[in-house]
């Protein structure tokens, strides 16, 4: 085996011929999912290869993939109900004691870090209780101040990586004295590097954040006051600029230290609120950024700003008397914050107008975006941020926790200002500007009302001639319409028109589109929209063109779906010729094709567009909407995005309630010359979209009974698939065909071979279904179907049933049991028609054990009846639904179907002639079935 694998290797890691190294890729995973004990023959292969470091360094790295995919990784064993771990415990103590003992054998390299990979990876689940051989290395290391910086940065990834919440134990003590002695002697900068000191800091901090917060609570506070005083240290040090990383990183932690001890250090609150303060005024930009990260993840820790209700709210699983300490410390907290905001707030705005200015060296996208997108979850790397986003985050955020003070500040700015005729420095003003344009989304949060005198700030933006202002305006009046009257936003609506309509600048024109959105979104009153939809609809076109990024088409695309919608009411014609006269077509033959950067575009334009068929009731005349979505389609159907698919599908459900309103003719030529592609794509969710159109195309008669045999091997390779909706969609294929095959008179059922095999392997063995989510439904589905097809040709299919080596006694077990479950008037129907259909092969004795069952069903389906049924009006999200009932489809089963007169005559007939015949009027248990009956 060991010179199998070792030849393997070699080929895998060395050829130069491909079909060789993928051959022996695929004979080392096999070797994987059938022997767990790999790993122990590439341990033994890496020690018998200490000479040959080629090798042994291919061996460690097929042995760290392994561990990657395998680690936590479980095995199905066959007749064992629970999982399995994939290795064995003694195996992984093996590799956890083998795998330490290379990586402290090999020095510094390649393959040391290789290694260093796969304990990295155990470390991640394992240690440290797990691993006390890795947790004696470790405290062996320290004891002997062994403090390299390859150690350190070995223990640093260590901490960092190691499940989190950890609780004392047995080497716990030992292990913190020793890191917190060397991280407290490394105040003295002259004894360590500035490397060592970052590593050093590293590995304390992701120590003391690995475990539980109940581990430190009695030491936190001078835990946290060590980190404060350290980082003034660094601060004040005459080579702070060395430090910079060290400061950050401390700063850091400190804030992560606060949100996971919110009331437990209220010693040391104050000073770390200094601290913030000092860092965001430090004239170093990396220092400054780090400053307004930590501020802006303190303002946002929400329960340091709770009310004291929800705060309780919060502590339901707290003693009252730790209760009673969170509130006490709460006051104090609420105290150091207020008195915090009343002394410093000033500070923050001045620093603030010097730090949020836009610069005009970017795109018009960053432009955009920097103003449109400033949420810090949307920042997924803060350190990478521009100063200009956090500084605007943090401001806004400062406004929010302290809106009466800011509120007082801000008013007097802009009253110097106004008082000065606005000749202030251009900077300050820009910056007051871009301030002010936080607030009406502010105002509208907090239900707080700012004295900002807007109309003397528009006025006077309106009269300048400066790009800037006239930028400024156009996104103050986009931002204003949430706080304005019904009467303002007709106001604040012209004056975007004008600007809209005068500039040619791409920012202003794509604020005042935004602003017109605003209005359509908030303005209650009569406004012709298709007149508005006529003069924006270029405008809008045109940015499309020449922007690029999803986050900026998107609300575009918002507005254009949105007034459509508005002029659902009013003229179609002046609606289409909106449409077409502003190059929207030829804009989605153009740019939204298959492309790499516009996939998520195409998405967006997808569900803008089914958005907008769902917003008009069904039969409405919309062929602008529908030509739309067939550009889209025409261009885009060889991509198989899921988008176009679900568009495609919707239309071809819509086209019935639609007649003549929509070139359906057009749409089905595209789908039968693209169909062998779309057959071709194996994808779960693309599958049940593909089938559901199949099944629409068979439903409008552009597929017949002889194109059965195309389809089916595509249904039978999907039903294979592990996915309830995958199944579900073949199944309701597979109805369709069946009662096309009823309604011709043909009972072919041997075509449907293969997919009858499948499908009773999952009525006989449930525990197949086990791993699908909502397999009750499958269920279901299984019953019904297996119902039709003894309804098309009973004979035949037990036959089929009975070739497969099922007994009839051994279906009807499985069937009855299934059919416990049914709960539709429609299943239950299906049931009962297929009970009595093969009443003839039922033995008396087997007949006495389910006629309970079947006559509670025929009970309740004729209780069902006297029910009144009303005409279901579907809603729009079940006009989206992949599950949507077809009404096509609903009138062939109905032709399928025995009227309820007739079924009752035929229940009752084929009853009573079952009992006569084999005696069993005087049995108790047919009595009272009988009973439940009548």
């Amino acid at each position: 085996m060991l010179n199998n694998i070792y030849e393997r290797i070699i080929v895998a890691y060395t050829s130069i011929d491909q079909n060789q190294r993928i051959s022996a890729e695929k004979d080392l995973n096999q070797l994987e999912e059938q022997d767990a004990n790999l790993c122990g023959y590439l341990l033994e292969l890496i020690q018998t290869q200490q000479q040959n470091s080629q090798i042994k360094f291919f061996t460690i790295i097929h042995l760290k993939n392994v561990i990657k995919r395998r680690w936590k990784a479980f095995k199905q064993m066959v007749g064992c109900e629970k999982r399995q771990n994939y290795f064995a415990e003694n195996q992984k103590n093996q590799i956890k004691e083998l795998v330490l003992q290379f990586y402290c054998q090999e020095q510094v390299g390649q393959l040391k870090q290789e290694i260093l990979q796969i304990l990295y990876e155990v470390c991640s689940s394992d240690y440290p209780f797990k691993y006390p051989l890795l947790l004696k290395y470790i405290n062996q290391q320290l004891e002997a101040n062994n403090l390299d910086e390859q150690l350190l940065s070995f223990l640093k990834q260590i901490f960092k990586i190691m499940p989190k919440n950890q609780q004392k134990n047995e080497q716990y003590n030992c292990l913190w004295q020793k890191i917190a002695s060397l991280w407290v002697r490394a105040d003295n900068l002259n004894n360590y590097s500035q490397q060592s000191l970052l590593l050093l800091d590293k590995m304390f901090t992701n120590f003391i954040l690995s475990y539980h917060s109940n581990v430190f609570k009695d030491e936190i506070q001078q835990i946290f006051s060590s980190m404060l005083q350290k980082i003034a240290i660094l601060l004040q040090s005459d080579t702070q600029q060395q430090y910079h990383k060290n400061i950050t990183h401390l700063i850091s932690k400190c804030s992560k230290l606060v949100a996971n001890y919110p009331f437990q250090l209220t010693q040391n609150l104050p000073d770390y609120l200094q601290m913030l303060s000092v860092t965001i005024n430090s004239n170093k930009k990396i220092i400054t950024k780090g400053g307004l990260i930590s501020f802006i993840r303190f303002l946002k820790l929400s329960q340091l700003f709770l009310t004291d209700d929800l705060l309780l709210l919060n502590m339901k699983k707290y003693s009252d008397q730790e209760k009673q300490q969170v509130l006490k410390e709460k006051q104090v907290v609420d105290t150091i914050i207020k008195q915090f905001f009343e002394k410093e707030s000033q500070n923050f705005i001045q620093r603030f107008l010097t730090l949020i200015t836009s610069s005009n060296e970017i795109s018009i996208e960053d432009m955009i975006e920097q103003e449109e997108e400033n949420e810090f979850e949307k920042i997924l790397h803060p350190k990478d941020a521009e100063i200009f986003s956090l500084a605007l985050i943090a401001a806004e955020l400062l406004i929010v926790r302290a809106p009466s003070i800011c509120s007082n500040l801000l008013q007097g700015y802009i009253d110097q200002t106004i008082q000065a005729q606005f000749q202030i420095n251009p900077n300050v003003l820009e910056s007051l500007l871009i301030i002010i344009g936080l607030i009406p989304k502010i105002q509208s949060k907090l239900k707080f009302q700012f004295q900002i005198q807007y109309p003397t700030i528009i006025q006077y933006l309106q009269t300048s001639n400066q790009l800037h202002h006239q930028r400024r305006l156009s996104i103050l009046l986009n931002r204003l319409i949430l706080i304005l009257d019904q009467n303002q936003i007709l106001s604040s609506l012209q004056v975007a028109g004008n600007l809209l309509s005068t500039s040619q600048d791409s920012i202003i024109q794509y604020q005042s589109l935004l602003c017109i959105k605003q209005v359509a979104v908030n303005y209650n009153g009569s406004i012709q929209w298709s007149q508005i939809l006529v003069t924006v609809c270029p405008y809008i076109v045109a940015l499309l063109k020449c922007l690029k990024r999803t986050t900026i088409i998107t609300p575009l695309l918002d507005l254009l779906s949105k007034l459509i919608e508005k002029c659902q009411n009013e003229q179609t014609e002046v609606v289409v010729s909106a449409i077409e006269n502003s190059g929207l077509f030829q804009l989605m033959q153009s740019k939204f094709q298959e492309a790499e950067e516009n996939l998520l575009i195409i998405d967006q334009v997808c569900q803008m567009l089914k958005t907008l068929i769902i917003a008009y009731p069904l039969g409405t005349k919309i062929p602008h909407i529908f030509q739309m979505a067939l550009v889209l389609i025409v261009n885009n159907i060889n991509s198989k995005q899921a988008c176009i698919l679900e568009l495609t599908l919707l239309l071809l459900r819509e086209y019935e309630e639609q007649q003549q309103n929509f070139p359906i003719d057009q749409l089905i030529s595209i789908l039968q010359q693209n169909l062998d592609s779309l057959l071709s794509d194996t994808s779960q969710i693309n599958s049940c979209i593909i089938i559901s159109i199949i099944e629409e195309l068979y439903l409008l008669n552009t597929f017949s009974v002889n194109d059965f045999s195309k389809h089916i091997p595509y249904m039978e390779s999907r039903y294979s698939l592990r996915d309830t909706n995958v199944k579900n969609s073949v199944l309701g294929l597979t109805t369709t065909m069946i009662l096309m095959l009823l309604n011709n008179n043909r009972q072919d059922i041997a075509i449907f071979s293969g997919l009858i095999q499948v499908i009773l392997n999952d009525l006989l063995e449930p525990e197949m279904n086990e791993i699908l989510e909502n397999k009750f439904r499958i269920e279901i589905q299984i019953v019904s179907i297996l119902n039709r097809f003894i309804i098309l040709a009973r004979d035949n299919f037990f036959s089929f049933v009975q070739q497969n080596s099922i007994s009839f006694e051994k279906y009807l077990q499985s069937w009855m049991k299934k059919s416990e479950i049914l709960e539709s008037e429609k299943s239950i129907k299906l049931n009962v028609i297929a009970f009595l259909l093969i009443i003839d092969y039922v033995q008396p004795t087997t007949f006495i054990q389910y006629f309970t069952q079947i006559a509670t069903q025929y009970a309740r389906f004729s209780k069902k009846q006297f029910i009144q049924k009303t005409i279901a009006v579907l809603t729009p999200n079940q006009r989206l639904s992949q599950h949507r009932a077809s009404n096509r489809k609903e009138k062939i089963r109905n032709t399928q179907m025995h009227n309820e007169h007739n079924l009752q005559q035929y229940f009752k007939q084929m009853i009573q002639d079952y009992i006569l015949k084999h005696n069993l009027s005087q049995d108790l248990t047919v009595i009272q079935a009988l009973q439940m009956i009548s």
